[in-house]
């Protein structure tokens, strides 16, 4: 998992359906995954600090929303290592 190329941030709110499309045309953006009540984003290890870049580069699409760093998962590395877009939801890869 330290392998995985990607930091995980998990994003609450609203309309975690639009969020997901737009976040998944990012090209920092690995993956999206929506999971119950917030959104699981993974997001290139290139960007240091995921929270502050989205809160400082993309304002308007997380303002007023929770962000947390969480650790990767197994799905997340499975998802990334595979390239299988089906436990993402169709999220871009």
């Amino acid at each position: 998992m330290r392998e995985l190329g990607a930091r995980v941030v998990e994003i609450d709110g609203e309309n975690l359906r639009l969020l997901k499309q737009q976040l998944g045309e990012l090209p920092e953006v690995v993956s999206t995954a929506q999971q119950g009540t917030h959104l699981r984003v993974l997001i290139k290890e290139s960007i240091e600090d995921p929270e502050r870049w989205l809160r400082e580069v993309h304002p308007q699409l997380v303002h007023d929303r929770q962000i947390h760093a969480v650790r990767p998962s197994l799905e997340d590395v499975f998802v990334h290592c595979t390239g299988s877009h089906a436990s993402s939801g169709g999220a871009r890869q």
